[in-house]
This record gives C-alpha cells, sequence and structure tokens, in this order.
C-alpha cells in the first residue's frame, strides 16, 4: 500500500514551521505566565513578612525583655507556619538563641533580620533580633508544575493541529503535484503523447490554479513536440556543415601546427635566456593581477609561484601603498604607461624583507584595447645591502675620523719603521709640532734625557712582539719645556697578523704628576704629626691620672665623712660635683689615652682566665642603675656550656659596658636592652646587644665607628659624649683577635654583634679566691692606703 506520507514533502515543511511557530509562541506565553505567578508568590511572601512585622515584633520584644522563653517559642511557632516560611530564630544582643523553629535553608531562601527594641525608662534599648527565613522552594516546585502541565497541552494541540494540516495539503495540493512530475516524467518524442488529467473528485468546486497549471502543461507538451520536429531537421543540416567545415579544420589545424612549432622554439630561446641572467619575467592582465612569472629570483622563491599568481603587486608588498612613490606608480599602472625601475619591497616567509627592482611596458591587442602588463624584475636586496655597509663603514669611519681628531689626548700612528705618518690636532697643541714639522719623523724628537734608555728599550722590545706598552714617560716640546705623559703604544696588524703601523695616545699628566708629589709630602707630613700626637698622649698617662684618682679619692673621703661630718650642707654638693666631675674627667681621659696607646701600639693586654658568666653579671649589675634611671628594661640571655675565656678583664668588661652603656644612652623610655652571651659560629664566644632604640642608616654607622663621631639625634644629646666609645670598643676586641659588627635600621633600633676567636675559649679549673673584698657597708670605718700602678703612686684615701 502506498504511504502518501513519505512523499508529502510539502507537508512535511508545513507542519515544521507550524510547530516552530506554535512552540515559540507557547514559549513566550508560558514564560509571561509563569512570571506573573512567580511575582504573585513572591508578593504573598513579602506580605507574610510585613504581618510578621506589624502583629509579632513588638510582643517578641515584650517577651525577650522578660524573658518569657514560652511565648517566645509558640510566636517563632506560629510564624513559621506560615506559606513558605521555613526559619524563624530570636537571638538576643549576644548572638544567643532564645527560641527557634523550622529548619534552616541553605538555597533559594530569603533572609530578613528585624532588630528588637524595648522602651524603659524612657530609653530605647536594643535587646536582640528576629531572623526569619522564607524558602523559595515550594514556588519554584509550583511553578515547574505549571510549565510541565502547559508544555503537555500544547504539544497535544499542535499535533493535532500538524496532522489535520498535513491530510489537507496532502489531499489538496502535493497528490496532484506527484501526477505532474510523474507527466513530465513520462515524456518520449518517439512515442504518442498523452494529455494530463487531474482527479479532484469531492471538494474540487471550481477550476484553480493547479488546473490551470496542467493545462499549461499540456500546452508545453505540444510545443516541445513540434520543436523536437524542428530540431531533427536542423541536426541533418549541421552535420553536413559539420562535415564541410571539418574539412576546411584540418587544412588550417596543420598550419597552426607548423606555426605552433616555432613558437615554441623562440620561447624556448627566449626561456633559456632568461633562465641564463638573474633577472625574472612577469605578466598581469587588464585587472593588473600576475598571470604569468617565470626565472630567476623570483619574489618569495620558486615555491611561492602560484601563491602569488592572481595578486596584484599591492597585494605582496610590505611597504606602505599610501606614500608618494606608490601612488605615482599606481596612477601610472592606471593609466596604462610604461614604467622603469620601480623599487619596492616584499615579506618573505621567514619574515625577512626583500628588495626588488621592476620594470614593465603596457600590452594591447589588435583593437587597441588594454590587455595587461608585461615586464622584468630583479632582486636588488643584496645590493641594497652593500649600499648600505659602504654607508655605514663611511659613517664609522668618518666618526673614528673625528673621535680622533678631537680626542682630549694627543695621537699619532707611525709606520713600521717607526716614522710619523698623522697627528691629532691635541698633539700639535701640546708639544708645539705641526703634522708637516713631524711627517715622516722618528717620535724621539719628543724623548727628554731624563728617561733613560731602558724604558725605550723594552718599549720597542714589547712592541715588535706584537703587544702594547703602557707607562710613563717625560716628554719635549718644540720650545724646549717639558711635560708628563701616559702613554698607551699598540701595534695595528693586518689581516695576516704583520704589523703594519704603531698607534701611540700621550695623555698630558703633568698636573696629576704635581698634586701627587704634593699629596706624598702632605701625607708624609700628616703621620710625623700623627706620630707625635700619639707619643704625647701615650706619654702623658701617668702624668693626668694621678691627679685625677687623688681628687676623686680625697672627694670620697669628705663624701664618706671619714674624718668627721662637714660644716655645711653647700660643702657636701659641691664636693658630690666634684666627684663626679672627676669620674666623668678620668672616664674621658682614659678613652682617650687608651685609644692613643693603640694608635702609638703601646696597649698591652694582660691575659687570664675568665668566668664569663660572672663577668657578665657584674657588669649587668654596674648598668642597671643608668637603666633604671632611664626607664629601659635590661634583660639577659646566657646560652648553655659557657665555656671560660683568655682575655684582658679590664678590657672586656670595658667592651661589655661601652656596648650596654651606648645601649640604654640611645633607647628611649619604656625600651628594652637584650645582652645574649652565646657560641659563635666558628665555637668562639659571642656578646650580642640589642636595643629597641632610635637606630641609624648606614652613614649613622660609619660616623659612630669614627674617631670622636657622634650620630646627630635629639635622643643622643640626652647624655655628654666623646664619640670614642665605638671606635675604641672596636679596637678592643680586634686586639682580643675578634670582629665587631652592627646592624641597624633607622627608627628599629641597633644590634651589635662581638665575636671572638675560638683559641680564646679555655676551661675552667675551680680556684678558691685568695682574698675577699669588703663591700663599703661591711665595715664602717676608714683607713689610708697606698696604691700602686699605672695610674697612681701616692697616698689616695680609700673606703671600705
Amino acid at each position: 500500500m502506498k504511504r502518501p506520507w513519505h512523499q508529502n514533502k510539502i507537508a512535511w515543511k508545513l507542519i515544521k514551521v507550524l510547530v516552530l511557530f506554535s512552540s515559540l509562541i507557547t514559549l513566550i506565553t508560558t514564560g509571561v505566565q509563569l512570571l506573573s505567578e512567580y511575582d504573585r508568590d513572591l508578593s504573598t511572601i513579602e506580605k507574610n513578612f510585613q504581618l510578621v512585622e506589624r502583629s509579632y515584633l513588638d510582643s517578641i520584644s515584650e517577651n525577650v525583655w522578660q524573658a518569657d522563653v514560652g511565648r517566645l517559642n509558640l510566636q517563632v511557632t506560629g510564624i513559621a507556619e506560615l506559606p513558605d516560611f521555613r526559619y524563624v530564630v530570636v537571638r538576643d544582643q549576644n548572638d544567643v538563641v532564645l527560641a527557634s523553629a523550622g529548619l534552616q535553608a541553605h538555597q533559594q531562601f530569603i533572609h530578613k533580620v528585624y532588630p528588637l527594641s524595648y522602651t524603659f525608662r524612657d530609653q530605647h534599648l536594643a535587646i536582640g533580633k528576629l531572623e526569619v527565613v522564607a524558602s523559595l522552594a515550594a514556588v519554584y516546585e509550583r511553578i515547574w508544575d505549571r510549565v510541565g502541565l502547559i508544555l503537555v497541552a500544547n504539544a497535544i494541540k499542535t499535533f493535532l493541529v500538524g496532522s489535520f494540516m498535513f491530510g489537507v495539503v496532502y489531499w489538496l495540493l502535493t497528490r496532484h503535484l506527484g501526477d505532474m512530475a510523474a507527466f513530465a516524467r513520462r515524456l518520449d518524442f518517439t512515442a504518442t503523447p498523452e494529455p494530463l488529467t487531474l482527479v479532484r473528485k469531492p471538494f474540487s468546486g471550481q477550476p484553480d490554479e493547479l488546473d490551470q497549471l496542467a493545462e499549461a502543461l499540456n500546452e508545453m507538451q505540444v510545443k516541445l513536440y513540434k520543436s523536437y520536429d524542428q530540431l531533427n531537421r536542423f541536426n541533418r543540416e549541421l552535420e553536413n556543415r559539420v562535415l564541410q567545415r571539418t574539412q576546411e579544420l584540418t587544412i588550417e589545424a596543420e598550419e597552426r601546427r607548423w606555426t605552433a612549432e616555432r613558437l615554441g622554439q623562440s620561447e624556448a630561446r627566449l626561456r633559456d635566456i632568461v633562465d641564463a641572467g638573474s633577472d625574472w619575467v612577469w605578466e598581469m592582465d587588464s585587472d593588473l593581477r600576475f598571470t604569468y612569472l617565470n626565472g630567476k629570483g623570483l619574489p618569495l622563491g620558486e615555491d611561492s609561484r602560484q601563491n602569488i599568481i592572481g595578486q596584484r603587486r599591492q597585494d605582496i608588498t610590505s611597504d606602505d601603498c599610501t606614500s608618494e612613490a606608490w601612488r605615482a606608480h599606481l596612477d601610472t599602472l592606471e593609466n596604462h604607461r610604461a614604467f622603469r625601475d620601480f623599487e619596492y619591497k616584499i615579506l618573505s616567509e621567514e619574515g625577512n624583507e626583500r628588495d626588488f627592482r621592476i620594470s614593465g611596458k603596457p600590452i594591447f591587442d589588435k583593437t587597441g584595447d588594454f590587455i595587461g602588463y608585461r615586464g622584468v624584475g630583479t632582486d636588488i636586496t643584496q645590493e641594497h645591502e652593500v649600499e648600505r655597509t659602504i654607508a655605514k663603514v663611511q659613517q664609522d669611519l668618518a666618526v673614528m675620523s673625528s673621535a680622533i681628531q678631537q680626542n682630549p689626548s694627543m695621537i699619532f700612528i707611525t709606520d713600521r719603521n717607526g716614522d710619523i705618518t698623522y697627528v691629532n690636532e691635541k698633539f700639535t697643541d701640546v708639544t708645539g709640532y705641526t703634522l708637516n714639522d713631524v711627517l715622516g719623523r722618528n717620535p724621539r724628537l719628543l724623548k727628554s734625557p731624563d728617561t733613560i734608555a731602558q724604558v725605550h728599550n723594552e718599549m720597542w722590545k714589547r712592541l715588535n712582539s706584537g703587544k702594547a706598552w703602557r707607562g710613563e714617560l717625560k716628554d719635549v716640546r718644540k720650545d724646549g719645556t717639558t711635560f708628563w705623559a701616559y702613554a698607551t703604544i699598540a701595534p695595528v696588524k693586518n689581516e695576516c697578523g704583520e704589523i703594519t703601523h704603531f698607534v701611540a695616545t700621550h695623555e698630558d699628566i703633568t698636573a696629576r704628576k704635581a698634586g701627587e708629589i704634593r699629596l706624598r709630602e702632605a701625607t708624609k707630613q700628616a703621620k710625623l704629626g700623627s706620630r707625635a700626637k700619639s707619643e704625647l698622649m701615650a706619654n702623658m698617662s701617668h702624668e693626668l691620672r694621678t691627679p685625677l684618682n687623688a681628687i676623686i679619692g680625697f672627694s670620697d673621703s669628705i663624701l664618706s665623712s671619714v674624718f668627721g661630718p662637714l660644716g655645711h650642707d653647700r660643702y657636701e654638693s659641691y664636693v658630690r660635683d666634684i666627684y663626679n666631675s672627676g669620674h666623668h674627667l678620668l672616664d674621658l681621659i682614659n678613652d682617650i689615652l687608651d685609644v692613643s696607646a693603640i694608635e702609638a701600639g703601646k696597649m698591652e693586654l694582660r691575659p687570664e682566665p675568665l668566668d664569663i658568666i660572672d663577668l657578665v653579671k657584674e657588669s649587668m649589675k654596674l648598668i642597671q642603675h643608668r637603666a633604671d634611671a632611664a626607664g629601659v628594661t635590661v634583660d639577659l640571655h646566657i646560652d648553655n656550656d659557657i665555656p671560660g675565656f683568655l682575655g684582658d678583664e679590664r678590657r672586656i668588661k670595658q667592651i661589655l659596658l661601652n656596648l650596654l652603656s651606648n645601649a640604654v644612652k640611645f633607647t628611649p623610655e619604656r625600651g628594652q636592652v637584650t645582652l645574649r652571651v652565646q657560641h659563635g659560629s666558628d665555637g668562639g664566644l659571642c656578646f650580642e646587644v640589642e636595643d629597641t632604640g632610635i637606630g641609624m642608616d648606614k652613614k649613622g654607622i660609619e660616623t659612630a665607628l669614627s674617631q670622636f663621631g657622634q650620630v646627630d639625634s635629639t635622643l643622643a644629646r640626652k647624655y655628654e659624649g666623646t664619640g670614642l666609645g665605638l671606635p675604641l670598643t672596636k679596637s678592643l676586641v680586634e686586639a682580643h683577635g675578634g670582629f665587631l659588627e652592627i646592624h641597624s635600621r633607622l627608627g628599629h633600633g641597633t644590634t651589635v654583634m662581638v665575636q671572638f676567636p675560638s683559641q680564646r675559649s679555655i676551661d675552667l679549673v675551680p680556684q678558691a679566691h685568695e682574698a675577699q673584698v669588703k663591700s663599703p657597708d661591711q665595715n664602717a670605718g676608714g683607713e689610708l692606703a697606698v696604691v700602686s700602678g699605672d695610674h697612681v703612686d701616692k697616698k689616695i684615701p680609700i673606703v671600705h
């Protein structure tokens, strides 16, 4: 059984359009309806939120104030039962949950927070908050249910309408079109023609377009049969004419074959000529597009021939076609004029630009119509590169010539035999000789009698071996005066390595030599003065310290009332000032004398086994009173197993006190100073003093390490100082074989590290003290003691 729907293509197309259009309308109307439903659901939720704010907020605030948890639970449960409300919670001011109902929603929800307040004694108090979460899951579920219902209904409607339309289109249209197609396929000019008859049956009514089309097809069939008879008659006549023309063409073809052979020979000769040359031949059509390329040096190489065919010249160039030269060339082409030596660039596949020069002339047919261009082209890339190289060399030569001519040093060139061939202007300015004066002469005319012959012999020996010579020479000017010059003489070699010339550069250093002489003399005098100062200060040690010890000793006796109380309070104040000033002066002179002794090389260390921990603790006690007065905290950290130390006890204590006093002095109130006693990197002893003081920059560190140098700071001027502390400390550390490092940042404090070599570390053997020293409060009395040593040799009152 024939199934009409398989051939009913028009009906299928109409159904597809109908389904698409119906689906589009369905989607639009469904979207509008769903959006309206969604807005209505959201409006309902918002009204419920307003209901909560209007009806529940005040009563919940009052129950929170009264801490009525039972009523709060009833209220939040009532709110949670409102449509689409998922979770309700009441929290107090500390975010503690007082009551809650429902489950928290983690997605698709609306969250609102209502602050709870209560008016108490005319004060508006914040007592907590109410959080309400409405879930949108039910809203989305209702929307999807409506979407499914609407889509199913529209799908059924679309199916029914499509089926009806399919049947109508087939019955009224497509089955008749099939009959017409079968009628057209049955046409056979060898058989008797049969007319087309359509069976319309019921619903046909009056004749329509299909009946008119059937009538037109019958008329066309009659005309086609008549045309077929005429075509047969014309075909017989044409066969006769073709036979006659074939005989004529045979004769003409023989003539053309002979002509083609002659043309081929001529073309072969031309091709051989082109291949033998360095140019390439090109042709363009009337649209100025390449139609032919042949020869050597083709643009972009032999493999790119087919890529260029069909393109215009401006399509393959890398030039700016809007330039004046290109506009003139394009105007020449458009006006069909001949041209010569037009140059342009082409970018190769490797990204390199190549230069080409072309010439061409227009081609016209027999009627005078323009049919294209024909010409030759040449790759001139290497030619341009040579021109650029020559220009660069000429420019470099000009620069080198100017550099030599304008050089601030005198330059002259000699040949292999040493005869002068060139001098620059500076040579004339310095020596007084012009080029004509020295041309062809030997440079020995500049030789001074003061220069020994050995200098020139060594110079020529080195030059003849192919090496450059440098040194100072004393030369003679034309007027007989002398000058010092720093000479650089080098051989010039050719490609074979043979010496052809010598180039000499003489820099006038007369002023520098005079300055060096003056500097040496001044340095000599400065060293003599420094040595005299150091020797004087070292020799004055005994004379300066003795009276100061006497002043301090007697002042101490008076302050201690050794011989009875003083007569008046002001005397005691005066004596205290004398005592403090004497100590300060003694410290100052001690530092100066220590520095002088170090410079004079007369300071001797008295090494002995030391218990570093006891020494450090004693130093901390001495510095503690100054730290307390300045409001600075001092901490001490000592590593385990610190060994003994072989060193000068007085100098080691001096190092610690200088570093600690500096750290306290430059640390503001409520700052901190930390002393760390630890093992060094090589196993030796290491002190590290860290403070939170004013710090220093790099320049400040250099100043602090120089003698009498002080960091200029407001805080630093709180205490007097000579600027000798750190330089003296550094010298004492280095005298023990160690080194001192300072790490500091301005405004961030300073860390000073002192490290001694491991050779200074020893194992201590416990020994009993030979004597016990009493503190001042152990004995109320006093006595006179004889103190001897480097500093004093008189009877000084000593307080016990």
